[in-house]
């Protein structure tokens, strides 16, 4: 579609948006703004990519929801509203017959609880699959999914899709959302392992999270990445350096282009860190009595279906290691290509010269490049989804 096309596709409707058609800004109030569903409670799609704003039909009716809150000003006492459009952002309150200005309706603080779904389902090497989200009227709305390990109680990864839309329209972080993580608890939990000085003033560990805030649009979803379901062990200055680079470059690139359609991302951690003890030992880093092991290897995976195209980042969680060691690593462990260097749209922002910075690689999504089991298991379910019957069977 041109863009005079689109133009005037865009001015058609505004002119008779109010006659005909609602068109409802699911984030027109920042955090605050209710949550939009349709008369089935079902989520509805954005006009689109460049458009963020929902489509509904004068007449028709949908509902809006706080979540484990009500609305700010309304005396209904309860935390949905089944509404009917009226026009542009005119709705009509089912409870007070009101007609009310959606962009105007805003819910009270609440406790925004994350709440899981135990789907019953597996995912690799056997783990548990869980969803979380939010749930109304009996109905999930995932924010991101995990595959978790239920014996050391962390996630494998956190799955989650986008696209160019909610990339490019959402919200900026949630001002009320702390990033400032308690960090002595790990450094205790590390030099109880006999494991002393590698933690300092200015390197220390942090609640790392694979879900972030930037990654997902609807409010609901970006108050769900505090949990610790999302969260694996980073050195702060690898998190603060080519693991941003990595996060942003991602982001940056799908918003960058109309041909990928919606985007799979996975997130995760990769085997565990070591550092020597008093005696020269290396000691597996499994803190808090084995329950939070610092990953080896921090990573990210990105898929479109629609272009075919994918690659998997890798960045090396371990500040005390050199380069040479850890490119051995790499090339004989994880992945027998590093193309890092063919990827424009990143390889210049790196920094593989330090590695505090985190040293970083990227592996082509092909499972005859992928040497790592773990990792081979998780691009086969991926590009061959779990549970679609194979041929023979």
């Amino acid at each position: 579609m041109s863009l005079f096309v689109l133009f005037l596709l865009v001015t058609f409707q505004n002119i008779l948006a109010v006659e005909d058609w609602c068109l409802i800004d699911p984030i027109a109030s920042d955090y605050d703004t209710p949550i939009v569903l349709t008369s089935d409670w079902k989520q509805r799609p954005q006009v689109s990519f460049y458009d963020r704003r929902i489509f509904f039909q004068k007449g028709e009716s949908f509902y809006i929801v706080c979540e484990q809150s009500s609305f700010k000003g309304w005396d209904i006492g309860k935390e949905y509203e089944k509404v009917t459009c009226v026009g542009d952002s005119i709705i009509i309150s089912e409870t007070s017959k009101k007609s009310l200005d959606f962009n105007t309706i805003t819910c009270l603080p609440g406790v925004k609880g994350v709440i899981f779904n135990n789907v019953g389902g597996k995912c690799e090497k056997n783990y548990n699959l869980r969803v979380t989200g939010l749930v109304v009227h009996d109905k999930m709305f995932p924010a991101y999914s995990v595959c978790w390990e239920q014996s050391q109680s962390v996630p494998l990864y956190a799955k989650f899709r986008t696209n160019k839309g909610r990339i490019d329209n959402a919200l900026k972080k949630n001002p009320n959302f702390s990033e400032n993580f308690e960090v002595g608890n790990h450094r205790q939990a590390v030099e109880a392992l006999g494991v002393v000085n590698f933690i300092t003033d200015k390197v220390y560990l942090i609640d790392g999270r694979l879900a972030t805030q930037e990654d997902l649009f609807y409010p609901y979803e970006k108050d769900k990445v505090s949990d610790l379901v999302n969260v694996r062990l980073r050195w702060n200055t690898i998190e603060n350096g080519n693991w941003k680079i990595i996060q942003n470059s991602i982001r940056k690139f799908i918003s960058n282009s109309t041909k990928l359609g919606e985007v799979t991302v996975l997130t995760g951690g990769l085997r565990v860190a070591t550092l020597p003890n008093k005696e020269g030992v290396l000691v597996n880093l499994k803190l808090h009595n084995g329950k939070n092991p610092v990953p080896l290897w921090n990573w990210r995976l990105l898929h479109s279906h629609k272009a075919g195209v994918g690659v998997i980042f890798f960045v090396y969680n371990n500040p005390y290691v050199s380069k040479p060691v850890v490119n051995e690593e790499f090339n004989n462990t994880i992945c027998r290509k590093n193309v890092l260097e063919q990827i424009e749209w990143v390889n210049t922002q790196i920094d593989n010269t330090s590695p505090f910075a985190g040293f970083t690689y990227a592996c082509p999504l092909k499972l005859t490049k992928i040497i790592d089991k773990t990792m081979s298991e998780i691009v086969k379910n991926l590009l061959t989804p779990l549970g679609l019957p194979k041929k023979g069977q």
